[in-house]
């Protein structure tokens, strides 16, 4: 029992830091490296204060190209390089010319992106989840064939995700007791005596 009290407290001040990283009063703007990410380095940002500072990220049909506006500065920047970006407080990350919401940093790096999905009264619009080993990573669909071959050498993670997860789309559940993704809890149970 004082084991399991340990696990979740050492899962809630994860969660609590991850918070607090994320919550950072950072300028909008655009981030060219995943280091400058990690490091909270904006390269080119947005003042606040100046209202003719902008931010488009071109977004239609993939575009290949991101156009930040600052101090009367016109600059154009190709979405490859470019790690991502920050827009009201929250980190996306580019990737093939598409744009992923980073969602968690704690451990590996999950994101979600919105995609039509088609449903029985047509196509609707879904946060589909993925995920990337590190900042830097190529980003995955997480399913549990992408989970277990990103860590074949960790055998605890892998036999924990196959006991716990039936389905691709339970990965993306979130435990509301700890304020975590489920899949986050046990990414951290499968490191322990690893």
């Amino acid at each position: 029992m004082n084991i399991l009290k340990l696990n979740i407290a050492v899962a809630l001040i994860i969660c609590l830091f991850t918070v607090k990283a994320s919550s950072e009063e950072l300028p909008d703007g655009i981030y060219t490296s995943a280091t400058d990410f990690i490091n909270r380095k904006m390269n080119y940002q947005l003042n606040a204060d100046h209202r003719k500072d902008k931010l488009y990220i071109n977004e239609f049909l993939n575009g290949a190209y991101i156009k930040i506006i600052a101090e009367g500065k016109e600059r154009k920047l190709l979405k490859k390089d470019a790690f991502g970006y920050r827009y009201a407080q929250q980190d996306y990350r580019f990737y093939k010319n598409n744009e992923y919401k980073i969602v968690d940093t704690a451990g590996f790096y999950l994101y979600t992106h919105r995609e039509l999905v088609q449903s029985v009264k047509g196509y609707e619009l879904h946060n589909i989840y993925y995920f990337s080993k590190t900042a830097s990573a190529p980003i995955l669909p997480l399913t549990l064939k992408n989970m277990e071959a990103v860590y074949p050498q960790n055998t605890k993670l892998r036999y924990l995700i196959e006991g716990q997860f039936s389905t691709d789309t339970a990965l993306s559940q979130f435990d509301t007791v700890l304020n975590t993704y489920k899949i986050k809890y046990i990414y951290l149970q499968g490191l322990k005596d690893n």
